[in-house]
């Protein structure tokens, strides 16, 4: 099993189950009136991080490895949409090599628990922000919260905590194979 690369977060080591698949969390993103670009951690020597700054010749900002780093104190660190309070989403503001989930402002997505999402999007189409990648690393279904099993729709019929996740939450995930 080849766990899926870009902004991936392994579900068999967060879950602590080997027999469970690789979870796509907070994945790269494109901004749009519904995503709102995410403020911009303090340069020096650079002008604004915005698209227009950047098209001025302005240095962009880079990427976080702290959610500290974004000067907003609500920015903090989440594995899901439901960590972060109303009007914030839980999304990926750090390098490919260092994943950063942060709650920044901006619309939630609205697929539910078991339907398809883009494991490079699943961040923003998902309800939760999680997209679990199984088997074809270019398609994915979304996770969500759940108390048990039967909160669970048929494609991820298993309700599990997510060890070392520093979520409190349980969710939705495939069965044992």
């Amino acid at each position: 099993m080849t766990p899926h690369v870009p902004r991936a977060l392994p579900l068999t080591a967060l879950l602590a189950l080997t027999a469970l698949l690789p979870l796509s969390a907070c994945g790269p993103s494109t901004a749009d009136d519904s995503n709102p670009p995410l403020p911009s951690p303090p340069e020096a020597g650079a002008t604004a991080g915005t698209a227009a700054g950047a098209a001025a010749g302005a240095s962009a900002p880079a990427e976080v490895t702290d959610c500290a780093a974004l000067n907003d104190p609500a920015a903090v660190t989440c594995f899901a949409n439901d960590d972060c309070p109303d009007g914030r989403r839980c999304q990926d503001v750090g390098p490919r090599d260092l994943p950063t989930p942060c709650c920044v402002p901006g619309a939630r997505g609205a697929t539910p628990a078991g339907e398809p999402c883009a494991p490079e999007e699943g961040e923003l189409e998902c309800a939760s922000a999680l997209c679990i990648v199984q088997d074809d690393p270019a398609a994915g279904l979304c996770s969500g919260v759940c108390a048990s099993d039967t909160d669970c729709p048929p494609a991820l019929p298993r309700c599990l905590s997510v060890a070392f996740s520093g979520s409190a939450l349980m969710f939705c995930s495939p069965a044992a194979p």
